[in-house]
């Protein structure tokens, strides 16, 4: 059975190209294909039903509007990924994205091999994964140089129980909150250390001397 998904863009012309390759695929549909201004008017009606398997935003992410998209998106058709293909993706950008909670991040220049591969992994893995960056992408948050790590207290909660060995789900019960937050705070600690995973974060903390902290 083909895995429906919503594609979001303003440029109709992407978006129809984009639509016939998504359809091409053999375990996708293209269920609904809109600009943002009617996926914006749609999204309040279509709450109760979040029957999406995935959700493709190509908005300008460099504007407040994109943000508030990628925001709406993820709020109101959650647990389901939201991956952003937009060719904005300054440092700003990104992070704004990732608090938001997406799970992928792409430029226009993606493949459609690599697409199709990025979509089938969202789709499959039903427990989070960790966010998917394109390479130019994590080397935008990579640019600048790392600074004296700093996490605040609720994400080192989480970092305790993540040196404890307990997954997010373990840490959700025993911190009183959702997974998803768990997740949130994790993403945010491996954009802070550049780490591709929690392992990372883990080492370079405790190379920067905080390992009193962990």
């Amino acid at each position: 059975m083909s895995k429906n998904a919503i594609l979001i863009d303003d440029d109709e012309l992407f978006r129809a190209g984009l639509t016939r390759l998504i359809d091409s695929f053999e375990n996708f549909e293209v269920k609904l294909s809109v600009g943002s201004t009617e996926f914006k008017r749609l999204a309040e009606g279509e709450k109760s039903n979040k029957c999406y398997d995935l959700i493709l935003l190509s908005v300008p992410m460099n504007t407040d509007e994109g943000i508030d998209i990628c925001e709406t998106c993820v709020r109101f058709y959650s647990p389901s990924p939201v991956m952003i293909i937009s060719n904005f993706y300054s440092k700003n950008t990104v992070m704004k994205a990732i608090e938001s909670s997406v799970s992928a991040y792409f430029t226009k220049g993606i493949s459609p091999v690599e697409l199709e591969s990025i979509m089938i992994e969202l789709t499959a893995n039903k427990n989070f994964p960790d966010i998917k960056l394109e390479l130019k992408v994590r080397q935008v948050l990579s640019t600048e140089e790392q600074m004296n790590i700093s996490f605040t207290e609720a994400e080192e909660q989480v970092l305790l129980l993540v040196c404890q060995q307990k997954n997010s789900t373990e840490i959700s019960n025993d911190l009183g909150i959702s997974v998803r937050t768990v997740e949130s705070r994790k993403r945010n600690m491996m954009l802070k250390t550049h780490s591709k995973n929690m392992i990372g974060v883990v080492m370079i903390f405790m190379r920067a001397g905080h390992s009193q902290n962990a």
